[in-house]
C-alpha cells in the first residue's frame, strides 16, 4: 500500500489465500506487516529487554489532558536539538506532538531515505526537567535519522530506557500533524 515501511522496508504484504474466483466459498488474505508501519508508539522494551510492552500498557495510560503542538520546522536529515525547543515546552505537558512539515515527503523516498530525527540531549533533558511528559510524537518517519543510525539508537534509549533518571517517554512515530 502506500504506507512506507522503516527504511524502505516493505510496509504491508496481502498475500490472497481463498479465492472466490478459484472455486473457494470466500475470499481470504493473508496480511503481514511489521509492528513498525504507520503511525506507531515505541514502548520502552523497543530498546531495553526490561521495558515495558504495549500489553502491559493500561487504557487510561493513552488519555491525556495536557496536550502541546509545538512547530519545529526541520530539515532532510536534521537532527532536533535541545535548542529547537528551548522554553517552549510547558511542564505540564503530558503530550508532546512535533510538527516539522516534514509529512509533506510521505509518498517520496526521502521520508524514509533522509527524515529528521532526535539527539539523544532532548529527551534526557526532558525526563529531567518535564516530569509529567509521557508521549511525545513526531511528524516523521522515525526517532532515528536513517543517515545518522547510531545517534537514532541512542536517542531511542534516551527517551525509552527504564534504567534511566526520570520516566520512559514514548515515542509516537509516522503522525499526519498537518
Amino acid at each position: 500500500g502506500q504506507t512506507p515501511g522503516v527504511a524502505g522496508r516493505p510496509g504491508f504484504v496481502s498475500v490472497p489465500v481463498r479465492r472466490i474466483v478459484s472455486g473457494d466459498s470466500s475470499n481470504s488474505e493473508q496480511w503481514t506487516l511489521s509492528n513498525h508501519i504507520g503511525t506507531h508508539v515505541d514502548f520502552p522494551r523497543h530498546f531495553s529487554d526490561i521495558g515495558e510492552t504495549v500489553d502491559r500498557c493500561s487504557a487510561a495510560e493513552s488519555v491525556f489532558s495536557r496536550v502541546e503542538i509545538l512547530d519545529v520546522p526541520a530539515e532532510p536529515g536534521q537532527l532536533l536539538a535541545l535548542n529547537d525547543f528551548a522554553g517552549r515546552v510547558d511542564v505540564a505537558t503530558e503530550l508532546l506532538l512535533v510538527r516539522t512539515g516534514f509529512e509533506q515527503h510521505r509518498s517520496a523516498e526521502i521520508y524514509w531515505e533522509n527524515n529528521p530525527g532526535c539527539l539523544p540531549e532532548v529527551a534526557e533533558e526532558w525526563r529531567k526537567t518535564r516530569p509529567r511528559l509521557r508521549a511525545v510524537g513526531f511528524d516523521f518517519l522515525s526517532l532515528t535519522a536513517f543517515r545518522n543510525r547510531e545517534i537514532g539508537r541512542e536517542a531511542h534509549r534516551a527517551f525509552l530506557a527504564p534504567d534511566r533518571p526520570g520516566r520512559p517517554i514514548l515515542i509516537i512515530e509516522d503522525m499526519a500533524l498537518s
